[in-house]
């Protein structure tokens, strides 16, 4: 018996997790103003502002 040719193409599956981590990121920055990358950035040395102040206490 034949097989039937598929009509979709095969997609690997780092470029479906790549596209997902694009569509995150542009709705991200879309709604914030600020890409993931610098929130992180901002997030993690306020984070660790806040550890060396609780340090002395």
């Amino acid at each position: 018996m034949a097989r039937r040719k598929r009509n979709t193409r095969q997609v690997s599956s780092l470029g479906v997790i790549l596209d997902f981590v694009d569509v995150v990121d542009k709705t991200f920055e879309r709604l914030t103003g600020k890409p993931i990358a610098s929130w992180l950035k901002e997030f993690s040395t306020a984070g660790g502002r806040a550890a060396e102040g609780r340090a002395g206490y």
